[in-house]
């Protein structure tokens, strides 16, 4: 009997803990980040909050930089108007900050932004090839 109360036990807690860990995925995962692709696109998920924060750290593993000062010359390429880049070679991370009183006064939203990022990634990619091709 003792077993089987603690069958019981074990099995309502694992499924405690899935259930738990499911409802985390989906409240904060990935809702509201910036992301990069291939293409050096930058995105806002608009699953989450429509809010447009300060500051975005973006994971740029998936591209090839090849020093900080391939990737210092990139940022600053990019860091006009409302929006900064800095760029950390060793934690595979830029960071965008974007001045949000400039946003407000232009009444952009992420969905503008993301039309932003997507019309300026060709230049952006253009620009990234172009660094490459200058390294040693």
């Amino acid at each position: 009997m003792k077993f089987k109360k603690f069958i019981v036990s074990a099995v309502f807690t694992a499924f405690l803990m899935v259930s738990y860990s499911s409802l985390i995925a989906q409240s904060g995962g990935q809702s509201g980040e910036m992301t990069i692709n291939e293409q050096l696109q930058l995105e806002i998920d608009t699953t989450g909050s429509n809010e447009i924060r300060a500051q975005y750290e973006v994971d740029i593993s998936i591209l090839d930089f090849t020093s900080q000062s391939m990737l210092d010359s990139f940022c600053a390429n990019f860091s006009f108007d409302f929006q900064r880049l800095e760029g950390n070679l060793a934690g595979n991370r830029v960071t965008v900050y974007l001045d949000q009183q400039a946003l407000a006064e232009r009444e952009f939203g992420i969905g503008d932004l993301n039309d932003h990022f997507s019309r300026i990634s060709r230049r952006m990619e253009y620009l990234y090839y172009k660094l490459k091709e200058s390294q040693p």
